[in-house]
């Protein structure tokens, strides 16, 4: 896929041209320092298993589906809007400090899942831990049309 990318160390925002994979080698972490316009395209981002963290510091827009999975940490600090599936699968801890909106939620931590901010999905929202906890601020998690699913294994 392509994406105007910014240069490193900028601010720049990133639009999506056509459905994107990012993916890092070894311990490569991938911040977005600042907004994703997602086109209507799918967005990708893997870490290696060595502890690469994701962080979108901006608000990430017009996605149909996005798939971050981290050999790290994921952290959302900006409101996430898509039409179809967000999925966050991490090694360590999941924190959701922007809204999420989009018509499903998965979010599968093998340490903790922090969620401080609304999530909201039109048909179901999974959220699994392997070891540690799920911790939701009250009011955080909306859905008008089945169970919210939260496990712990």
């Amino acid at each position: 896929g392509s994406c105007s990318a910014p240069k490193p160390g900028s601010d720049d925002a990133v639009t999506l041209g056509a459905s994107a994979t990012l993916t890092t080698s070894a311990s490569g972490n991938v911040d977005f320092d600042s907004t994703i316009a997602g086109g209507g395209f799918d967005l990708a981002v893997t870490t290696g298993p060595a502890a690469g963290n994701v962080t979108f510091d901006g608000n990430v827009s017009g996605l149909t589906n996005i798939t971050v999975a981290s050999g790290g940490f994921i952290d959302l600090n900006g409101k996430l809007t898509a039409s179809g599936n967000v999925t966050f699968t991490a090694a360590d801890n999941i924190t959701i400090d922007g809204a999420i909106d989009p018509a499903n939620v998965t979010l599968n931590s093998s340490d903790d899942v922090i969620v401080n901010a609304p999530v909201a999905a039109n048909t179901a929202i999974t959220t699994t831990t392997i070891i540690n906890s799920i911790k939701v601020k009250p009011r955080c998690v909306r859905m008008p049309l089945s169970p919210v699913a939260i496990s712990r294994c």
